[in-house]
């Protein structure tokens, strides 16, 4: 039973790494996992495809629109887009990975902290555990304030202790 690389718990039935292959797939069965949320440039295909069918696993996709510049791989548009899956309540258990699990899954992550009120140097600390550091990635925790949208049937752990 083997997790995908640079996977973690992130919250209560929200769980983050990179892209799912063969060898993951007996651990994330072990997940009960509702939704796959793939930050990647296509949506899941061949043996990840075919699992998230067998085991009655939806499957969502959002591309990121990387410019090619030496900014961050993510948008603060997508970053509100990932935080409106992962917010939903019917998308739990959810797994949420890019190709390598570690830069635009790490921003994703960077995006809910600042929604729940972390600070920011335990946001960076929690980041960098899962990749190095890049004045961009800074720069995007800093001038992160997308409209985030809270759904209406939102996930409980979203403000615990606040």
């Amino acid at each position: 039973v083997i997790p995908p690389l640079r996977f973690s718990v992130v919250e209560n039935k929200l769980y983050r790494g990179s892209y799912p292959r063969h060898l993951n797939f007996r651990f994330l069965e072990s997940l009960d996992l509702k939704t796959i949320l793939s930050v990647t440039p296509e949506p899941l295909v061949g043996e990840a495809a075919d699992w998230c069918k067998a085991n009655g696993v939806v499957m969502l996709h959002i591309k990121p629109e990387v410019d090619g510049k030496k900014g961050a791989p993510l948008r603060h548009t997508e970053a509100c887009q990932i935080l409106s899956v992962v917010l939903e309540a019917k998308n739990s258990p959810l797994y949420v990975h890019c190709l390598n699990g570690s830069e635009i899954t790490g921003l994703a992550m960077t995006a809910l902290r600042k929604v729940q009120c972390w600070a920011t140097p335990s946001i960076i600390s929690e980041r960098m555990r899962y990749s190095e550091t890049h004045h961009s990635f800074d720069r995007f925790l800093e001038e992160f304030s997308g409209e985030v949208t809270i759904p209406r049937e939102c996930v409980e752990w979203l403000w615990a202790g606040l």
